[in-house]
């Protein structure tokens, strides 16, 4: 498909001898050539514009750019390339599936080179695209393991497009779906999710077979509210995977030796230690475990102590009442914290506590360290009694003993609305919830983080409306990040009917971040840059080899890197545990070492691009460069709960820009008014400057990530030198030449 721009003209007389005047005409029209196939169903599409002379001879023109081209929505225009001064691409990437798209020029878009008077074309000049939707396919999901065990075999099946994006699906049954061995059974449709379906494969104790083999047959599904009908897969998928019988669990049938410890009951400073409240006669009994942990030769238990009164008789003898009333049935059983060295049967009393619900709980091990947080959500049930009066004050916190020391460390303290008292009740403050100290997940070790799933509730109300007691929903629960210092707090974490990943990007939002893998690994980290201040605010001078660095927005100092300071990079090899940087490399990279004065702004860069005079062969193969303007936004409506919003906007960036607004929807409730203003606020100091999109071609460049920072130094290209940017995706590859794909977003 072709369609020509109508001609700007313009006469030019010749004359020569007695030969009569011939007039030429000086006219420019482009010629758009979008793909061929029609329907076209690619998801990215190459537009060609040819730009012609009034005789169809190519016209080299200036000034045509990504700009005068208008797209319609459900297009995103992208990587706009000069082949030569008269032929110029664009690439289009199409959110939508079916129907007609079309690109348009503007009028006089360009110039003529051999003559500025002369512009074109001379009116908008569009061509169109029909867009067909093509088969969805199936992908077959079985478990990682190899062979496998697991009995039943739970099986996955994902309907998508090729490019990844999920299909929801109907019309697909259980008898769609066949294996050679085994049968297949508990077939279903995930709730809220029409593109995936599960089902489990049972395999006969007797089968003999090592190999499964598990069929979806072609045309067995049609995409929903299809309309002709539009069928998949376009042939039959197979999924063959190994099978194994289940490794028999292997008997305990002896032990080396056993650890038992002896102590007469009233002298058992173990349990008067837990139980001091209730006198000299307090005595009890250790009457289970709760939690188990092993480093090395040791042993960390939470046990739980059953608690009565005791008496001693005439002839000196311990007595232990027989009578209920004497096993305080209306108090809690106390605990401790105790670490057995298996080697020699010692027992040693970390930690007792008064209140069983007031524990340690979720001990986790990393490396050499135990990780632990002390409350359990038992204790916000109505009927529990306290023996400890400030019980409030003893939960949330968080601790670890570094292996084989004794010492518990505090390490932060779990809150969440700021007040151990009675509610506020007033409209500035957040709606009282107390304190977030209890737990009941395993506390996960992730890039020098802690995760933990924190709060209370009651489970007795899952599926219940929030009613008189909001209190007791299980709403209530968060996903604690957990560094040095507790530095965010995550949204709640709704999972009914959702894909892990759908809970991931409504986390992202809410924190402003950057999902991204790295190996087999998940990670989530800030969008903005990596950032400190210099310690004291005293400056450093042009020669100065020692920085302080204090106020880290997130993470750890890095290992290595750079420190951009005003202009200047400063190369340095890591930070010791007080943030003093020191032998530091000034004026790197032909940057200018300068004096710094005040209290000044410290970036931390994870990777230079650069090009020099002694550069050989140049590392960015190419660079194409947008305004972020769909990231520029000066005013923000942020909406939240049930029909609650925020509104915010920065009065200068509208003077200057025009308003442009952004909506958000975010997964708070309606008492989190708080906490959507800061967001909000966020939001608009992260997006009312316009930046810059750059998206790169380079060498392989493995060791770049999702996240980091880059600093480009071309002061050849673009006016890139000293320009610091952000890793928002990173593509590899491996084809002839290998090359890394690169979109960064500049700060």
């Amino acid at each position: 498909m072709a369609l020509r721009g109508q001609k700007n003209s313009q006469s030019l007389t010749l004359v020569s001898g007695s030969t009569p005047p011939v007039t030429a005409t000086l006219s420019l029209s482009v010629i758009i050539r979008p793909p061929m196939a029609s329907p076209y169903t690619g998801r990215v599409a190459t537009i060609v514009f040819d730009f012609e002379d009034g005789a169809g001879n190519p016209a080299p023109v200036s000034g045509f750019g990504i700009g005068a081209l208008i797209g319609d929505p459900g297009g995103e225009l992208f990587r706009f390339t000069r082949v030569s001064d008269s032929r110029y691409t664009c690439d289009v990437r199409f959110q939508k599936r079916t129907g007609p798209w079309t690109l348009t020029v503007k009028a006089n878009a360009a110039t003529l080179i051999a003559d500025p008077n002369v512009t074109g074309p001379s009116a908008d000049t569009s061509a169109t695209i029909n867009l067909g939707i093509v088969a969805p396919i199936v992908k077959i999901g079985v478990p990682t393991q190899r062979p496998i065990t697991a009995r039943p075999v739970p099986l996955t099946f994902d309907w998508m497009y090729t490019d990844s994006t999920p299909v929801p699906m109907e019309n697909f049954v259980q008898a769609d779906a066949t294996t050679d061995v085994g049968t297949i059974g508990n077939f279903r449709q995930v709730t809220g999710d029409a593109s995936k379906y599960t089902a489990e494969l049972t395999i006969p104790q007797s089968n003999t077979s090592t190999k499964v083999t598990i069929t979806v047959s072609a045309g067995s599904a049609q995409v929903a509210n299809s309309n002709p009908a539009v069928l998949g897969p376009l042939e039959d998928t197979h999924r063959t995977f190994e099978i194994a019988a289940p490794t028999a669990v292997a008997q305990v049938t002896g032990a080396d030796s056993v650890c038992v410890l002896e102590k007469d009951i009233i002298e058992n400073d173990f349990l008067n230690e837990v139980i001091p409240h209730l006198g000299d006669n307090a005595g009890g009994a250790f009457t289970g475990i709760l939690e188990l942990v092993t480093i090395d030769d040791a042993v960390y238990l939470v046990v739980q102590v059953r608690k009565f009164t005791q008496t001693v008789d005439d002839d000196g003898d311990l007595v232990t009442p027989t009578n209920p009333e004497n096993f305080l049935s209306d108090l809690q059983a106390g605990a401790a914290l105790v670490r057995v060295n298996t080697t020699n049967c010692q027992f040693e009393l970390l930690k007792a506590y008064s209140d069983v619900t007031l524990a340690a709980r979720s001990l986790t091990v990393e490396g050499t360290v135990l990780y632990f947080i002390e409350g359990s959500q038992y204790m916000y049930e109505d009927a529990v009694i306290f023996s400890d009066p400030n019980w409030r004050e003893k939960i949330g916190g968080v601790y670890k003993i570094e292996h084989p020391s004794r010492t518990i460390q505090d390490i932060g303290r779990n809150w969440r609305s700021a007040t151990t008292t009675d509610n506020p009740d007033t409209e500035a403050t957040d709606y009282f919830y107390g304190v977030h100290g209890a737990t009941t997940a395993p506390i996960a070790m992730v890039n020098d983080a802690l995760h933990i799933i924190t709060g209370f509730g009651n489970f007795d109300d899952i599926g219940q409306p929030r009613g008189e007691f909001p209190v007791n929903r299980i709403g209530n629960w968060n996903w604690i990040q957990h560094h040095d210092q507790i530095n965010q707090r995550l949204s709640e974490v709704l999972t009914n009917g959702r894909t892990g990943f759908d809970v991931l990007k409504d986390i992202a939002i809410v924190t402003n971040s950057i999902l991204g893998f790295e190996g087999d690994l998940f990670f989530m980290r800030p969008r903005e840059p990596q950032k400190a201040l210099n310690g004291g605010g005293s400056g450093i001078t042009a020669t100065q080899q020692q920085i302080t660095a204090d106020e880290l927005n997130w993470g750890n100092y890095p290992s290595e890197g750079w420190l951009y300071v005003d202009n200047e990079l400063i190369k340095h090899t890591g930070a010791d545990a007080n943030g003093q940087f020191a032998n530091l490399v000034r004026g790197d990279e032909e940057t200018t070492a300068a004096a710094h004065t005040g209290k000044f702004d410290i970036t931390f860069v994870d990777h230079l691009l650069t090009l020099n005079a002694n550069t050989l062969e140049m590392p960015i193969k190419s660079i194409v460069a947008t305004n972020d303007n769909r990231q520029h936004y000066n005013r923000v409506r942020l909406r939240y709960g049930d029909a609650e919003e925020v509104l915010v906007e920065d009065a200068t960036s509208i003077a200057e820009n025009g308003a442009r607004l952004l909506e958000v929807t975010v997964p708070l409730d309606d008492h989190q008014r708080v906490w959507a203003e800061w967001l909000a606020r966020s939001y608009l100091a992260r997006f009312k400057d316009i930046h810059q999109i750059l998206n790169l071609t380079l060498k392989p460049s493995f060791h770049l990530g999702v996240g980091d920072v880059v600093y480009l130094q071309i002061p050849e290209r673009m006016h890139l030198n000293g320009t610091l940017c952000q890793v928002l995706e990173a593509r590899h590859s491996f084809r002839n030449p290998p090359t890394t794909s690169v979109k960064l977003v500049t700060l």
